[in-house]
């Protein structure tokens, strides 16, 4: 760092940066210990820089909304894979259940519609990713069709882009996000070889897709999802649920990828290319699975397929609620359940928590590691049943979008401000890499050294 950062950054110290709680010993802002180890930068947080409610905090009621249960078809949404916010301030919409994206203005009125359902050109069969490409064009992924639509920002069809796989093998599953160079989709590995059991299979491949030709280049082979696999004599296999399964965790931003397993709280994130490593731990405790656990996500389950006043006999609740509990369970909870850059790099990352319990709030950490806060999100906003399977959230410098769902499972999209308390970014000099890809980056930087410092701002 700088000496006129250092110097600003040390006066600011006692004021505004830092949580008191009054643990023996703590010092101000000092709650994510910085070291190096054989050149990975390594970041161990113990607890957040900001304290409670004194850094970010997500406010209600929502700036934007948009969506109806009844009336205008237009603002009529279905299966909502995502939401993304325009340069201009709009919002396209990408709707799943008519597999067509939808344009509103910032103010939430409706502009135009794009896609439908079909194999022509600028159809769609699995619209599952709806992403903002620099001039507000629209990049719009394709699962099951297995292509790329990129839409100009008068929403009609640029290119359509046939996604080449990695390898021989592999199928393309969903889209993690725009990164630099293309769009990074995690595909199925289907070649991994595995016996019978409680097994991770098929394996998984990040590739990161070319928007300019479709070509795929691997950028990362990780262990699958746990899963119960039966493989037949003769060929084919059975692919059973195994609850509180393990898998991998992705999130990309630019020219960094936040990669983990959710077996710790361990996040390994490097360049597309593997370079300039950082491992961000915390010491979390894993947690036995338990019958409560069982309990409690069982009647979650049947509270959502089964909703009270519904068209169901008993015999159809029970039924599901022995596949449930008569299905294998692991021994160990999840320690993580997903990952999300905001626009200024910071990860965000989730724990796991079980269907039907509290929602734990974010963890975000900013580039370098170093734990900020905890901040919690609206509740209703949709989840999914497991994060893979829930709409795209996106996190803006000062705003979260998102897709809310109301107690009937009418899905509406929510904008939020964002709230950053005066005086806190300031807290942030430091812990922004000099080579670190945003928008808005702070002024200063620092890295960490080959002794241990403690993520204060002294």
């Amino acid at each position: 760092m700088v000496a006129w950062a250092a110097a600003l950054a040390a006066a600011l110290v006692p004021t505004v940066c830092g949580p008191d709680s009054g643990r023996p010993g703590e010092q101000v802002g000092a709650g994510t210990v910085h070291r190096d180890s054989s050149g990975v930068a390594i970041a161990e947080a113990a607890w957040p820089l900001w304290g409670e409610g004194d850094g970010w905090t997500v406010v209600e009621p929502p700036l934007l909304e948009i969506g109806t249960a009844t009336g205008d078809p237009d603002y009529q949404l279905a299966d909502v894979s995502g939401a993304a916010r325009l340069a201009s301030g709009g919002i396209v919409v990408a709707v799943q259940g008519s597999n067509e994206l939808r344009w509103f203005s910032e103010d939430g009125a409706f502009i135009r519609r794009a896609g439908g359902e079909g194999e022509g050109p600028g159809e769609f069969g699995g619209l599952s990713f709806v992403g903002v490409l620099p001039g507000d064009s629209v990049a719009a992924f394709d699962d099951r069709l297995e292509r790329v639509h990129v839409f100009g920002p008068d929403g009609v069809l640029s290119r359509t882009l046939r996604i080449e796989r990695p390898r021989p093998g592999t199928q393309p599953h969903i889209a993690v996000g725009l990164a630099t160079g293309g769009l990074l989709v995690r595909f199925m590995d289907y070649n991994v070889e595995a016996e019978s059991g409680i097994v991770r299979w098929p394996g998984e491949v990040l590739a990161l897709v070319s928007l300019e030709d479709g070509s795929s280049q691997a950028i990362a082979d990780v262990p699958g999802r746990e899963a119960d696999v039966t493989f037949r004599e003769g060929g084919g296999y059975i692919h059973g649920a195994y609850l509180f399964a393990k898998g991998p965790v992705f999130a990309v931003f630019n020219a960094r990828l936040a990669l983990a397993g959710d077996e710790e709280y361990a996040i390994r994130i490097t360049g597309l290319d593997g370079s300039s490593p950082l491992s961000v731990r915390r010491d979390v405790a894993v947690q036995r699975a338990t019958q409560a656990h069982l309990d409690t996500t069982v009647a979650a389950v049947l509270a959502t397929v089964f909703p009270e006043g519904g068209d169901h006999s008993p015999e159809d609740v029970a039924r599901l609620e022995e596949i449930w509990r008569r299905g294998p369970m692991a021994e160990t909870l999840p320690v993580l359940r997903s990952m999300h850059y905001d626009a200024a790099g910071n990860l965000w990352v989730e724990p796991f928590y079980v269907r039907g319990s509290d929602i734990p709030p974010y963890q975000v950490f900013a580039p370098d590691g170093t734990w900020l806060a905890e901040v919690a999100l609206p509740s209703g906003l949709d989840r999914g049943w497991v994060a893979e399977m829930a709409p795209r959230l996106e996190l803006g410098a000062d705003y979260v979008l998102g897709v809310w769902q109301d107690d009937l499972d009418v899905q509406r999209v929510r904008m939020y401000r964002l709230e950053k308390v005066a005086g806190k970014q300031e807290c942030l000099l430091g812990h922004y890499p000099p080579s670190w890809e945003t928008d808005s980056p702070p002024a200063a930087s620092s890295s960490p050294g080959t002794t241990e410092t403690a993520s204060s701002i002294a």
